[in-house]
């Protein structure tokens, strides 16, 4: 989402999260994504495949921890 070229190229992502259980009382929680890029000017290119910060996947899983947190009673 930020980049030299992500306001000019055709970006491509995939993302899944998924919860499993992890003991009795614990479960897990984890993020993944895809994601490639294509340069749309001039000739056909070939994608470039995009790497992670984690940025956005320590996010999500800060974001469920405090909603889980705020249910507790």
């Amino acid at each position: 989402m930020t980049g030299e070229n992500a306001d000019t190229w055709r970006l491509s992502i995939a993302m899944a999260t998924f919860l499993r259980p992890a003991g009795p009382d614990d479960t897990e929680i984890g993020t993944g994504t895809a994601a490639s890029a294509q340069d749309m000017g001039g000739a056909a290119k070939d994608h470039v495949t995009c790497g992670s910060s984690g940025f956005l996947e320590a996010r999500i899983a800060r974001m469920v921890r405090d909603k889980l947190a705020a249910a507790k009673p």
